[in-house]
């Protein structure tokens, strides 16, 4: 092995040669080394030396050390951007919020009115096929089979409150009255017909007040209050919650019943002019 100049290192160096570990412990000459094995080029620089340029040449001050650099930051948001930014929803969100919900209750009182409608519909078809009037243990499975619904759906409104039947406390089919309904007219029809009007009412705020659904000694003026009831305003009195939330399906009796002459009728069915 031929050696050139001998120079100082800045630090050791190990190369794994034929038959062992060279070392450069010892001053390392610069020129090429070559070996049976190995084809070294060694390139030192004497310690306490600077490159062509300095330091400048590698990008920092002289005599400054060597700092390793971490990887390349991205670009994107900060933390207090992101916050910056969902504090700013946050505003936007609560200023639209009353706005929404006001939009959502108006949607949710025109379905209420359009479903009352079509039950109040399928309540007068069921008068009129079975010649009966309901009583409040049957009203709510006779409309649902007319109308084709779940019985669920007739009997509970879409914010999940109760529907109430109402029958006019003054109901007179000949001798039944509020009390012994259902009704279910005989074959000869019947003499008197008064009061006869009937309510099914909902509530989407809060569930109907016992003024509405157990009225007692007050139930026939709480259905006039109710029967006659404006949708925009609140009948005098009322105590249940926002009126607006109120929806009433309102049916009267009286067009259904068709009036025919009286006569006199024998035990065996012939009727005597």
């Amino acid at each position: 092995m031929n050696a050139g100049p001998h120079l100082p290192v800045a630090c050791p160096i190990a190369i794994p040669v034929a038959g062992g570990v060279w070392s450069s412990a010892a001053p390392v000459p610069l020129k090429r080394y070559e070996t049976e094995s190995w084809r070294v080029v060694v390139v030192c620089r004497p310690a306490g030396t600077e490159p062509a340029g300095g330091a400048a040449a590698r990008g920092r001050a002289p005599g400054a050390s060597a700092r390793r650099r971490g990887p390349p930051r991205s670009a994107g948001f900060s933390l207090l951007g992101v916050i910056g930014v969902m504090a700013v929803m946050a505003i936007l969100a609560l200023a639209l919020m009353p706005t929404e919900l006001r939009q959502i209750d108006a949607a949710a009182r025109q379905k209420e009115t359009e479903a009352l409608s079509v039950m109040v519909g399928g309540l007068r078809n069921h008068i009129l096929d079975s010649r009966s009037l309901p009583g409040s243990g049957t009203v709510f499975s006779n409309v649902a089979r007319n109308i084709g619904w779940q019985l669920a759906s007739v009997q509970t409104n879409s914010r999940g409150n109760p529907r109430v039947y109402l029958v006019d406390p003054a109901l007179r089919v000949g001798t039944n009255t509020v009390a012994t309904l259902p009704f279910v007219q005989p074959f000869l029809g019947v003499t008197n017909v008064e009061g006869g009007r009937v309510m099914l009412v909902s509530s989407l705020g809060q569930p109907l007040p016992t003024t509405v659904t157990a009225p007692g000694t007050n139930a026939a003026t709480v259905f006039e209050m109710l029967w006659n009831a404006g949708e925009s305003v609140a009948p005098a009195g009322w105590t249940g919650g926002d009126w607006a939330d109120v929806k009433i399906g309102r049916l009267s009796l009286l067009p259904m019943f068709t009036g025919h002459p009286a006569q006199s009728v024998c035990t065996d069915g012939t009727v005597l002019d």
